[in-house]
């Protein structure tokens, strides 16, 4: 069996991070199909041997884009196309049916009825999909009753982590305080998220203002947002504790030698950042959204926050700060990663659907 997957692009994202963790160990003949030439996990997914081929999406390109990409699937003959976010999705299956694929999916990972226009789109060609495969049991509600989509269409397959890959490349010896010329003492707050509306993060650079001078904040990833942040955190007398890294290639190696992770995001579909620090045996500090609290029990495997409270999360890091014994929270972290979210287990599961459809 033949299986193409087609994506917006192979930047920084869970979608992208997914793919990555989960093609090269399918037993299935596969190949990827990004539409732009964004390409910060592609190389990587080349050197497993898995063929890739990259169409330079842009605002004036479309037609061309849709001709190569024709040109493309017919040569390789796929059975099955795999389609991940938004523009992929609606492209994906329209080109699919016109050269007759034999099962279109449609991978969701986020809920886009905010995009009025895409999700008109969405709902208007969903007759076109055989089958949908949600990350997150909190998706189920925007795909059926906001999209109508009926429930035998419709799978749940979370991220998976590698754990062996994972710890394979960390090294224990790295500290990011050293990096930084930080005290041996101080305590870490780390977010690795891209900067854009819907990841909050006006909140959590805001909660620091409440904070011990001793606890400083690290973001990790890069988007539309950064000089508003950064713009902000002049404001309020922060940036001798806010550190912009940008992107980086040593994330594990940094979220490893920090004390506390937190996610504050508005909405999100399942963070792959979230499930490796929770691999990682990290505190984990998130907003009290549904997608969120499906992998974060308060009390039990990390903190919930409201998402646009900056006291609360304030006295949330305060509290973990003050009481730095959390290791039971980690361990039940890193037990549900290990039972439930392997990617051993993922892609065996995607492989059974696979084979059922």
């Amino acid at each position: 069996m033949k299986i193409c997957f087609l994506i917006t692009g192979l930047g920084i994202g869970g979608a992208e991070r997914h793919l990555f963790n989960l093609v090269p160990k399918l037993k299935f003949n596969v190949f990827i199909i990004s539409l732009s030439n964004n390409n910060d996990f592609g190389v990587e997914i080349e050197q497993k041997g898995i063929k890739v081929y990259y169409l330079g999406l842009n605002k004036i390109n479309l037609p061309l884009v849709i001709l190569r990409l024709i040109k493309i699937i017919r040569a390789e003959k796929p059975d099955v196309i795999d389609t991940y976010l938004i523009h992929a999705n609606l492209i994906g299956r329209i080109v699919g049916k016109i050269l007759r694929i034999n099962k279109i999916i449609c991978s969701i990972r986020n809920d886009y009825s905010h995009f009025k226009i895409l999700n008109f789109l969405d709902k208007v060609t969903q007759n076109l999909v055989d089958l949908y495969i949600l990350n997150s049991k909190s998706l189920f509600d925007y795909v059926h009753k906001h999209n109508h989509v009926p429930i035998k269409k419709i799978k749940f397959i979370p991220n998976g982590i590698d754990l062996k890959r994972m710890y394979g490349k960390l090294d224990k010896n790295y500290d990011i305080r050293k990096e930084l010329s930080l005290e041996k003492n101080s305590f870490i707050l780390i977010s690795v998220l891209r900067l854009i509306k819907d990841k909050n993060i006006p909140t959590l650079i805001k909660s620091l203002k409440y904070l011990d001078k001793n606890i400083f904040l690290l973001i990790i990833g890069d988007g539309t947002q950064r000089e508003n942040l950064l713009n902000l955190s002049r404001k309020l007398n922060l940036n001798d504790n806010i550190f912009f890294l940008g992107k980086r290639k040593d994330v594990f190696n940094i979220v490893n030698s920090s004390d506390v992770f937190i996610l504050p995001s508005l909405r999100e579909g399942m963070s792959n950042a979230l499930l490796e620090a929770m691999a990682l045996k990290k505190i984990c500090i998130v907003s009290n959204i549904p997608q969120n609290r499906e992998l974060i029990k308060n009390r039990f495997n990390g903190i919930t926050f409201s998402p646009l409270n900056e006291r609360e999360l304030a006295e949330k890091i305060k509290k973990v700060y003050e009481n730095k014994n959390l290791e039971a929270l980690s361990q039940e972290s890193f037990n549900l990663i290990k039972n439930k979210f392997n990617i051993k287990i993922i892609f065996k599961s995607y492989e059974n659907i696979i084979e059922a459809l």
